[in-house]
């Protein structure tokens, strides 16, 4: 999968876990839930709050950062491993010749 396909995918359930987490804190606070529903709501809070977290975490946070890092290492990785062929390559063109 393409890098830009899965950072718009990324984005995209990124926006949608964080819609749903103020979809549903207004859900919560505008209309009363049933007692015999409030264990499956609070489960379903629960889980939004802790993927809520997660968004912010990573895209404000150290992961954000350490997957910056990691692109600018294999970009680094990617330049050396072409500049050292195109070198090799010119040396074995060079002794042909």
């Amino acid at each position: 999968m393409k890098k830009e396909v899965k950072d718009l995918y990324m984005y995209l359930l990124g926006a949608l876990i964080v819609i749903g987490f103020f979809t549903i804190l207004i859900v919560v606070f505008k209309t009363e839930i049933p007692t015999s529903n409030s264990s499956i709501a609070n489960i379903i809070i629960g889980a939004l709050v802790a993927k809520f977290g997660d968004v912010v975490g990573y895209f404000f946070g150290s992961s954000k950062s350490s997957a910056d890092q990691h692109e600018a290492a294999n970009k680094a990785a990617e330049s050396l491993a072409n500049n050292t062929v195109s070198k090799t390559t010119e040396q074995i063109d060079t002794k042909i010749n």
